[in-house]
């Protein structure tokens, strides 16, 4: 199997998530040199060659990070992928990244945490004859500070995004 562009990521529960999202192998190469297959500790992960070739691929929080990346590898492997964010500038950024490359890509401005929303981007691709084969529910974010300096609200927003965010892309 063919090696991609390393994706550095950093986390032990990580590489399964992503290796399930995109149907890939992935394998764990240490500074060392050494390679590894299994749940890894630190490193640069390398997806091993899938075909999405024809393949329509939604991805939200697709505006920076894991998001982006990922939209990026999809759309380096024949997938026209659907990106979902509520940065629209950097989705058209994107957009313009991906074709450069030679890849398939649209921008679609979308908020999860707003019902519907999502939901309205699926009729978009479905008006112009195309089915989300493989959706990653991607958008997220972490509340950091002090515990005692962050309010209910804060937690909420979270929750609002990491967690019905993800229900309400299904």
């Amino acid at each position: 199997a063919r090696v991609c562009r390393p994706l550095r990521i950093i986390g032990r529960f990580l590489a399964p998530a992503i290796e399930w999202i995109v149907g890939a192998h992935l394998t764990m190469r240490h500074p060392s040199g050494q390679t590894t297959s299994g749940m890894p500790v630190a490193g640069v992960l390398e997806l091993r060659a899938m075909n999405s070739s024809g393949k329509t691929v939604l991805v939200t929080g697709a505006s920076s990070g894991i998001g982006a990346a990922l939209a990026r590898e999809f759309a380096r492997r024949g997938a026209h992928v659907a990106l979902v964010a509520r940065r629209r500038e950097a989705l058209d950024a994107l957009v313009a990244d991906i074709a450069a490359a030679g890849g398939r890509a649209s921008a679609h401005g979308a908020d999860v945490t707003v019902d519907g929303d999502v939901a309205r981007v699926v009729a978009e691709l479905g008006a112009r004859g195309l089915v989300p084969d493989v959706v990653v529910a991607n958008a997220g974010f972490g509340v950091v500070g002090n515990a005692r300096k962050l309010a209910i609200e804060d937690y909420r927003r979270q929750f609002e995004t990491n967690l019905f965010g993800v229900l309400r892309t299904f």
